[in-house]
């Protein structure tokens, strides 16, 4: 029984080692979005680093992600309802940006997304 218990130790490190490694090799940092009619969904703290936004459209309309501050201006492309896509950028340590839609009329009606960034 002994012998046993080491070997499934070990075999637990790998597995464990092997997924970091993987994690670590992707690349970007993944961060989900969903946009709908009335609002954003997504973390209220996102890293800093290589950072892939996985973009969502829940609502009944074309929707798109802006992200403005601390020298930070991007826009991912229009997402179609039902649809993704998705916006990847490097984001510098101690930034801090609002995130809205920037559709048409979309940015005065929905409510915008304060976000601050984890330097870890």
């Amino acid at each position: 029984m002994m012998c046993v218990m080491p070997s499934l130790h070990i075999r637990l490190l790998i597995a464990a080692a092997m997924s970091l490694s993987v994690t670590a090799c992707r690349g970007s940092q993944i961060v989900e979005v969903k946009l709908s009619d009335q609002d954003i969904q997504m973390p209220r703290v996102v890293p800093s680093g290589d950072v892939e936004f996985r973009i969502s459209n829940v609502g009944t309309r074309d929707h798109s992600m802006k992200l403005v501050g601390s020298g930070i201006e991007v826009e991912s492309s229009d997402v179609q309802p039902g649809e993704t896509g998705s916006l990847k950028m490097t984001i510098p340590p101690g930034a801090g940006f609002n995130v809205f839609c920037a559709v048409g009329d979309h940015t005065a009606r929905e409510k915008g997304t304060v976000v601050k960034v984890n330097d870890h």
